[in-house]
């Protein structure tokens, strides 16, 4: 079920956003409205599953240098098997289960390309159903899921 955000909730989740560790008070003060309407809002945008404050890790600053999009098709009887075990590996940042030429769709990072390499032959090759797979390099990554807005009207549909 949708839940309806307001302006007030999206100048919250963009502060948040730039700073998951901002103070409510100071969010309050920023936004011009009292603590305990932006703790309220803050409780139910977390206990209705809208916005989760988590650490971002950086691959790059940790010597995970090499960035990946990983392309899969698979026989489809075992897409959700097959998903999860990827999922399951630590190298993956994401997994998606797709429409179109690829069944799954996963990010993942590596200290180097030989690493790359070692993970498209042994892990994901030997994984039963798999059928085939697209690497495509990621040179820079300019938007990611820690810094996407909200869009401004959900409804709305996109212009061409």
């Amino acid at each position: 079920m949708a839940h309806a955000v307001d302006e007030v909730d999206r100048r919250i989740i963009a502060l948040l956003q730039a700073d998951g560790r901002r103070p409510n008070v100071d969010i309050a003060a920023t936004l011009d409205l009292a603590e305990g309407t932006v703790r309220k809002r803050l409780d139910r945008l977390l206990t209705d599953g809208v916005l989760h404050i988590t650490g971002v890790v950086d691959p790059a600053r940790v010597g995970l240098m090499t960035a990946a999009v990983i392309s899969v098709q698979v026989d489809l009887a075992h897409v959700e098997e097959i998903a999860r075990q990827l999922a399951s590996l630590p190298e993956v940042q994401s997994v998606s289960i797709a429409t179109g030429n690829w069944d799954i769709i996963l990010e993942a990072v590596f200290p180097t390309d030989a690493q790359l390499l070692l993970f498209l032959k042994d892990r994901v090759a030997g994984i039963p159903g798999v059928r085939r797979t697209e690497t495509s390099h990621v040179l820079r990554r300019i938007k990611h899921v820690g810094n996407w807005e909200l869009p401004l009207d959900l409804a709305a549909p996109m212009a061409s």
